[in-house]
């Protein structure tokens, strides 16, 4: 098993936290390894304080007795890798309300290739066909089929709803990616362990779960009146246009 580079550990003594004095610290080699010399005898906790983008945080090791003189005390530790799925829900940009309509369709783009690419996601079983556009159902929500690995992606509204404009690459959210030659407006977003949520699945199965939101504004339209009339001057009548514009 290859080594995890880049990981960084924090060890602290139990009895006494924030002494700088017993508190070490480092950061994983190219091989995974990690070596912190010259640790006083006492009861520590090892803390895994950063992991690379990808995995997930080992839970910190409380009990590291170090208790005989010019020992070394080795642990092998596993970081697995982090997926989480994709809920999307449709928001009013006005009122920041998820829009409980059917109908919006999706697509996204993994950012963690040399180029941007349309994620398409395989079936492992015979529940779902190959699927590269997602569309929300009657509570204006989506889940992607399959988890997405703990990486770099961006979200496109390839649909709006109706009564809704099609998200715009003016939101402030929105980048430009290129994908097979079209530009795209899309919302980036991470799949990471600290931006998602912990659910249970039927089974009581823990599971991640990251949100993504795209918010519309409420489709509007323009009505112009044309008024025709008389106006009395003097005793001429003349015919006269008044010309106004409500916004809706």
């Amino acid at each position: 098993m290859k080594g995890l580079e880049g990981a960084e550990f924090t060890l602290t003594l139990n009895s006494d936290p924030t002494n700088s004095k017993y508190s070490f610290a480092g950061t994983t080699d190219e091989n995974g390894e990690l070596y912190l010399s010259d640790v006083p005898y006492g009861i520590y906790t090892l803390t895994e304080s950063y992991i690379p983008k990808g995995y997930k945080t080992i839970q910190p090791i409380t009990g590291v007795n170090v208790g005989d003189d010019n020992r070394t005390y080795t642990y092998n530790l596993i970081n697995e890798e982090m997926y989480s799925y994709l809920r999307v829900a449709k928001t009013d940009d006005l009122e920041g309300k998820v829009v409980a309509v059917a109908g919006t369709k999706y697509k996204v783009i993994d950012l963690n290739g040399t180029t941007p690419v349309f994620l398409t996601q395989y079936p492992t079983s015979l529940q779902f066909l190959v699927k590269s556009e997602w569309t929300t159902g009657d509570n204006g929500k989506l889940v992607l089929d399959k988890e997405l690995k703990a990486e770099d992606y961006a979200l496109v509204e390839t649909q709006a709803p109706e009564g809704y404009q099609s998200y715009r690459l003016s939101h402030p959210e929105a980048k430009t990616y290129t994908v097979d030659g079209k530009d795209y407006a899309a919302i980036p977003f991470t799949v990471s362990q600290d931006g998602a949520t912990i659910e249970k699945d039927g089974d009581g199965k823990d599971y991640y779960i990251t949100n993504a939101n795209t918010a519309n504004l409420p489709a509007k339209g323009r009505i112009k009146v044309i008024k025709t009339g008389e106006m009395l001057n003097g005793s001429h009548p003349q015919s006269t246009k008044i010309r106004g514009t409500i916004r809706l």
